[in-house]
């Protein structure tokens, strides 16, 4: 070999290491966001399951302790840990709503008008299991509104693919 492809050798080569480590950076990264956003999305479509679950459950209940329950086998949530917890309805309330509210960022089918309108219903729900009064006309309002999540479920369990 002569000098000048020793020269043009020792140019080019670290050019294309350089073009190479970029391209995997890129991949690598783009990787990392989608895994990213897959872990929120799937965070939401579990709570929305689980209020979904909630209210599935809250048909049968026919007093504030079936209805508490119900809450209780939704969440996964120890029966125990709530009844000794005064203000969890406030607590838990907070909690799903964050969820849900995230879910009309992170899927473009879900709108925040009709998560406000679920999150409004849930939370006298909660507040009166927490105080032990009737909930009957509550949860067919609830009811009413999940209609609408009842839609969502199965378009966030479709995006919920990780695609190349």
């Amino acid at each position: 070999m002569t000098k000048t492809t020793i020269d043009y050798l020792l140019v080019v080569i670290p050019i294309v290491v350089s073009v190479v480590a970029i391209v995997i950076s890129l991949q690598a990264t783009r990787q990392q966001n989608r895994i990213a956003l897959f872990e929120k999305r799937f965070s939401v479509f579990c709570c929305l399951q689980k209020c979904a679950a909630f209210d599935r459950l809250l048909e049968d209940a026919k007093n504030p302790h079936d209805a508490y329950v119900a809450y209780c086998s939704a969440f996964g949530i120890e029966q125990v840990s709530l009844a000794l917890d005064d203000g969890w309805a406030m607590i838990e309330y907070r909690r799903i709503e964050e969820k849900l509210m995230q879910g009309y960022l992170l899927f473009d089918f879900i709108d925040d008008e009709s998560t406000k309108k679920v999150c409004v219903t849930l939370l006298p729900v909660l507040e009166s299991i927490e105080k032990r009064v009737d909930i009957s006309t509550l949860k067919e309002t609830y009811h009413a509104q999940m209609s609408y999540f009842y839609k969502a479920i199965p378009k966030a369990q479709d995006m919920l693919t990780l695609k190349k």
